[in-house]
Formats: C-alpha cells, structure tokens, sequence
C-alpha cells in the first residue's frame, strides 16, 4: 500500500522535512501515482517504525543523543584507561620490588665477597709472617749443621 507524503506525516511516521530528507538521501523512494508522489508504507515502517511512535528526532535530541553517546564512549575509554594504569603500576610496583630484593642479594654478596677477601689478606700476611719464620729456623739450623759438620769433621775426618 502506498499513501502521499503529507498523509505519512499525519499519520505520524515522521514530519514531512524528514521524509523528504530521506526521500533525497535515498532511504525512501517515491512513486507517482494519479499525478501524486506517493511512499510504500512498508518502506516507511522501516525506516521510521511505527506511526504515531515518536521516532521523529529533533537535531537538538539528535545533537543530545550523539553527545550522550560520545559521553558513554569517553567513559568507557576512561574506566579501561584507568584499568590498565592501575595494571601497569602493579607491574611497576612488582618490579621494583623485585628490583630491590635482587640488589639486597648483591649486596649480601659483595659483602660476603669483601669480607672472604679481607680473610685472604690476613691470611696471606700470617703465610709470609710463617715462611719468614720458617726461613729463618732454616738458616739456624743450616749454621748450626755447618758447624757441626766442621767439627764432625775435624773429629773423625
């Protein structure tokens, strides 16, 4: 079935300047019938539901419904924005956690290493202080065997 323009804006699909909007967009489509252009009421359904709905949007709801959207949008950016820093500062924070108990691991370690080599020194200064004692017990006794062997010598030799 088809009726006129003026007949669709009466009933309630829409007012007549949305129609005709739609008409030249080319959701609409229009046929002359008896010198009338005239639109298929399936069409009009389709594109505006049905009559007496109110689904004529004025650019003001249109402006108030795409801000609206555009809001819905932001926030839900936002609340996954703030997601994913508290996730990074997780991270962060386990890292420098980590970070910290591995530099108190090196430090234990570069302790321990100061404290072995500072063992090593004392260890080497006694060594010496041995090996001088040592050297000097040789002597003595090397003096003492020559002059034994001298006067072993000078008894049965």
């Amino acid at each position: 079935m088809r009726i006129t323009i003026s007949e669709a804006a009466k009933v309630g699909y829409a007012s007549r300047p949305t129609i005709y909007r739609k008409i030249d967009s080319g959701e609409l489509q229009t046929h002359v019938e008896a010198g009338q252009k005239k639109v298929d009421v399936a069409d009009l359904v389709r594109v505006f539901g049905e009559p007496g709905e109110r689904n004529v949007v004025t650019t003001a709801d249109a402006k108030a419904l795409a801000t609206q959207a555009e809001n819905d949008q932001l926030k839900q950016e936002l609340l996954q924005a703030k997601a994913a820093l508290a996730d990074k500062e997780k991270a962060l924070e386990d890292a420098r956690v980590s970070a910290e108990k591995e530099r108190d691991r090196l430090m234990t370690q570069i302790e321990e290493g100061t404290k072995r080599l500072a063992d090593m020194r004392e260890d080497k200064v006694r060594e010496a202080d041995r090996t001088d004692e040592l050297k000097k017990a040789i002597e003595t006794l090397e003096k003492t065997v020559s002059e034994r062997k001298g006067l072993f010598s000078k008894l049965f030799g």
